[in-house]
């Protein structure tokens, strides 16, 4: 597809055939506004993840895309070069950045490798285990590797209860 049919107001069926939006996908004066904005914010800074997932959450749960594009995961593939699980990533990690940053008054993740080994975890235990991953760095930066450190130790504290003795990653059972 060429930049010039890019920017038509079409989108391609599933047999990859343009087809004439309906007026049920045509996006009001507000949604296109709102549209530019998210996406100015994607093209302005694509490493600042969170604000990137943020807006790409909004455009999906406003379906801000379905003038040109039938799906977001068409949408995020044609305009941004991202796959489906790359785009997921991104509204996975910025929404457990935004919960977890409401509950922590600490520095927020720098990068997405920083978030991988959050995902799963509730807003509550990705602060506690971010928490962990900052006092072991101390001064120096938090690396994901610190970070799935203290999941990994977050997780074997909340499976093993009060009452299990841990050396390493294994359990001493005490039967």
């Amino acid at each position: 597809m060429n930049p010039q049919q890019e920017r038509t107001p079409s989108a391609l069926n599933r047999d990859g055939n343009h087809q004439i939006p309906s007026s049920v996908n045509m996006l009001n004066l507000v949604e296109r506004r709102d549209l530019e904005r998210c996406e100015t914010e994607i093209r302005k800074d694509l490493g600042a993840f969170v604000r990137v997932g943020q807006a790409m959450l909004e455009i999906k749960e406003r379906k801000l895309y379905r003038e040109k594009y039938s799906t977001f995961e068409q949408y995020c593939q044609q305009s941004w070069g991202y796959k489906r699980h790359y785009a997921y990533h991104l509204l996975s990690a910025a929404a457990v950045c935004s919960e977890m940053l409401t509950m922590v008054n600490i520095s927020p993740p720098e990068n997405e490798r920083q978030v991988g080994p959050l995902h799963g975890l509730s807003g509550e235990e990705a602060a506690a285990a971010w928490k962990r991953a900052a006092e072991v760095a101390g001064s120096r930066r938090i690396t994901g590797h610190m970070v799935k450190n203290a999941v990994q130790r977050f997780v074997r504290q909340r499976v093993s209860g009060p009452n299990r003795n841990w050396i390493g990653n294994c359990a001493l059972n005490p039967f």
